[in-house]
């Protein structure tokens, strides 16, 4: 569940290689919508982390004629024409490669269960191929109760053997653990390369993009 105007959560999506060949330069495109057609890029805030640079990376996203929310994690800014130099993502051979996410909602985002895939395109010049397709996610985004008044500064006491909280840095990777949520990749083949998921895929030939995965 989130929270309307909550603070972001964190999720993973793995990425793996069920080939002998590199598999270079994956850009996974994540689709968002709500039952009722009523979300919009403005309603959420979707991040990556990029072990390249360091930091976590924006995913602009855009409104389709289905009102499905499409955003590719090539690193570009809302409203910004260049990729920000974001390569995408190498999968070794026979390997994984782990991809935090944290995604949060605004306080005006609609009530209700939402939807997220992702589809992996594979870059090929000005060109791409599909290559791997997640399962549906379903959660929902709820309206919580106001948080109870803070305690006067001064008067709040840590539990006995309770961890100190240290400084948050926003550059670091997450913990990934505290949620467990997870959006693995079931594979779809291309000639190198083919990505899936819990050790079964579904091979099929590549396809082009005539556009944008829905």
């Amino acid at each position: 569940m989130y929270a309307r105007g909550g603070a972001p959560r964190t999720w993973q999506l793995e990425l793996r290689n069920a080939t002998a060949a590199e598999c270079r330069a994956v850009h996974p495109v994540a689709v968002l919508a709500d039952k009722g057609r009523a979300l919009q890029p403005a309603h959420f805030h979707l991040d990556f982390y990029d072990p390249g640079s360091s930091r976590w990376l924006p995913v602009a996203f855009e409104r389709t004629d289905e009102a499905e929310n499409v955003g590719v994690l090539d690193g570009r800014s809302p409203g910004a024409a260049d990729s920000a130099g974001f390569p995408g993502f190498d999968v070794p051979p026979n390997g994984a490669v782990t991809v935090p996410l944290r995604l949060t909602f605004t306080d005006k985002a609609p009530e209700g269960p939402v939807t997220a895939n992702v589809t992996a395109v594979q870059k090929r010049g000005d060109d791409g191929a599909w290559v791997g397709e997640s399962d549906d996610y379903t959660f929902a985004v709820e309206q919580v109760a106001s948080a109870p008044a803070a305690r006067p500064e001064g008067t709040a006491r840590s539990a006995p053997g309770a961890p100190a909280t240290g400084r948050h840095d926003d550059d670091a990777p997450p913990v990934l653990a505290d949620t467990g949520d997870s959006l693995p990749l079931v594979g779809l083949g291309a000639t190198a390369c083919a990505l899936l998921a819990g050790g079964s895929a579904l091979v099929l030939g590549a396809r082009r993009l005539a556009r944008r995965p829905r």
